[in-house]
Formats: C-alpha cells, structure tokens, sequence
C-alpha cells in the first residue's frame, strides 16, 4: 500500500477541508454574490434592444399612417377634381363664412351670476347681492 503515491493520503483532498476546500468556497461564495448582484450590462442590453423594437415599431406606424394620409389627399382631389367651378367657389365662399364668424363670448361675470341666483332666492337677497358689488 505504500506505493499508492501521495495523493491517495487520507486527508489530502478538498473534502478534508485543506487551502483547497476554503479557496472553492471562497470561489462559490464570489459566484452567488455576483449571481445577486445581477447584470447591470445586460440589463442595459436588453432595455436598448427593447427601446430598438418600440422605435421601429414607431416608425412603421409613421410610414403606415403617411402613406394612409397620401392616399387619403389623392381621393379628395380626385373628388375636387370631378366638381364643377361653381361648385368650388361655393365651397370656397362657406369656407371663408366660417372662418370669418365671430368667435363665442367668453363666461358671463360673476356679479351677474351672484345678482340672478339672488333674484332667483329673493327681492331682499337680491339687494344684498346688488349692493356687495362683484366678487
């Protein structure tokens, strides 16, 4: 048996809790720990990849929508086209009516308001109000 050598020692490998043992536990631990940590790096990969995909997602939607847009203007003035010019000039003299419309009036102030909710409880509440002035 003494020619077995020195590795077949009782005692010698890494089960016997030598510099061997402690250096794959040292390893293990570095690995979890780094494991824990996780992969800043990739995570930042993965959220570039995914921005990539909305963006081109985007940009087919933008292609998709001009060409609906283009199709869309070529219709109406194949439409326009078909009119006769009285019937352009009409619409143009309703285009110009609209826009020349006087724009709303803004809210009523606020004085009015106080005075017909007051009529609206009563002539001496109504004096009341006329004689607190606005606000």
């Amino acid at each position: 048996m003494a020619a077995a050598g020195v590795g077949a020692v009782v005692g010698a490998g890494p089960a016997a809790g030598g510099p061997a043992a402690a250096l794959a536990a040292a390893q293990a631990a570095a690995f979890a720990a780094a494991a824990n940590v996780g992969d800043v790096a990739g995570q930042r990969l993965e959220e570039l990849a995914a921005e990539r995909r909305a963006l081109a997602a985007q940009r087919k939607r933008n292609v998709a929508q001009t060409a609906q847009e283009a199709k869309k203007r070529k219709r109406l003035i194949e439409k326009a086209g078909k009119l006769s010019d009285a019937d352009l000039m009409a619409i143009l003299g309703q285009r110009a009516a609209a826009k020349a419309k006087p724009k709303a009036k803004g809210k009523a102030k606020a004085k009015g308001k106080a005075v017909a909710k007051a009529l609206a409880a009563g002539p001496a509440a109504a004096a009341v109000a006329a004689a607190a002035g606005p606000g």
